[in-house]
């Protein structure tokens, strides 16, 4: 494959970058040379003996824009020693989740971000059953409930019953007996949700 190099001082001279882009025939797609990179040096020798390049108009072009070639060198070259005045203490993470973050998520329309803005977290209180005679009151009141059930290393725990009239309750395993249960299964309204462990 055919390789490309430098034509500096009147006549060509090969990369000395290492790099190269590929040449390719617009007929076929196919790569058919490769041609060498220019490095600063190229690029300074080349401006160093702009006067022996023909025609005269490329000599004059390359002498009138030579600033900028080397303009182009120096903006795509990162410069790590930029006087940037830092102020480490100032670019400490804060609150991500702010009123701005809010306003920003909100006009992007990210909805699932929407609970992380919670300020307060809700607190659900849950009656506990203490005995077998507070059970059979607290059933025969529930009506339309849905329940779940607890459990412990697959071990029945208790049943949670959460109903129409607050707060939702528990009732442990050793409170729960099957004429309780059927008693609340068999009254109006027939719609009980299960929500299994």
């Amino acid at each position: 494959m055919r390789d490309i190099g430098h034509f500096i001082g009147g006549h060509e001279v090969k990369g000395k970058s290492g790099r190269s882009g590929d040449v390719f025939d617009p007929n076929t797609g196919e790569v058919q040379a490769r041609v060498a990179l220019a490095g600063t040096a190229e690029v300074e020798a080349a401006i160093a003996n702009a006067a022996e390049i023909k025609p005269k108009k490329a000599s004059e072009n390359l002498t009138a824009y030579a600033e900028q070639a080397r303009m182009s060198k120096e903006l795509a070259t990162i410069n790590t020693n930029a006087p940037v005045a830092l102020e480490p203490e100032k670019i400490v993470l804060g609150e991500l989740y702010n009123e701005k973050a809010l306003e920003i998520f909100t006009k992007l329309e990210l909805k699932n971000f929407y609970p992380k803005f919670a300020k307060e977290k809700t607190v659900i209180s849950v009656k506990i059953i203490e005995n077998p005679f507070e059970a059979d009151d607290c059933i025969a009141g529930l009506g339309d409930a849905a329940f779940y059930l607890l459990a412990e290393d697959n071990i029945l725990a208790g049943v949670a019953f959460a109903g129409t009239v607050p707060p939702p309750v528990y009732i442990p395993v050793e409170y729960i007996t099957m004429v309780l249960l059927k008693n609340w299964f068999e009254a109006p309204p027939e719609k009980k949700n299960l929500f299994p462990f």
